[in-house]
């Protein structure tokens, strides 16, 4: 719905409205640091609660926000055909489709680097900025080398399947 509204107004946004959509990211992104580095270490003290619908988890407003925003603002961003970002495009769902399923999310999460432990650790903000880093750079060389392992295989099957005529088909 979001994808559809924004490729709608795609002009709009890029060109007339950037200006919102800026301030809207700018907002959005403050919001994340605040719940992050203010708002999370002291929710069960001072400060009262947010609603869950506005700025926890992947389905608030706030995320809603935050990805249409840094959408229409990368959208815009001219780069050049980088061979560094021609290498790990085609991976980047790949690394999606690893870390995001039930069974690693929990292991990356859960088990290896502890986060329900760490919420109030001076750490928080490095942590929250070095481990998704290290999970996307094991996640690229996973996929990088599943890549060379298929298309490995994919060769051989080239080479070692005997060619089958058409009276050959006929017969079987």
């Amino acid at each position: 719905m979001v994808g559809d509204l924004i490729k709608s107004f795609e002009q709009e946004l890029s060109n007339k409205y950037f200006k919102f959509v800026v301030l809207f990211f700018t907002g959005s992104l403050l919001l994340i640091i605040f719940k992050g580095v203010v708002y999370q270490p002291y929710i069960y003290n001072e400060l009262p609660k947010i609603p869950y619908w506005f700025l926890n988890g992947t389905e608030s407003i706030n995320a809603i926000i935050f990805a249409g925003t840094t959408f229409i603002m990368i959208k815009k961003i001219k780069i050049k055909k980088l061979r560094f970002i021609l290498f790990l495009s085609p991976l980047v769902f790949d690394v999606y489709l690893i870390h995001d399923n039930n069974y690693m999310r929990s292991l990356i999460w859960e088990k290896i680097f502890d986060n329900k432990n760490h919420f109030n650790s001076s750490f928080l903000l490095f942590r929250s900025l070095l481990e998704p880093l290290v999970v996307f750079s094991i996640c690229i060389l996973l996929a990088f080398f599943r890549g060379q392992i298929s298309s490995f295989i994919a060769k051989m099957k080239k080479v070692s399947l005997p060619q089958i005529s058409a009276s050959d088909k006929q017969t079987m």
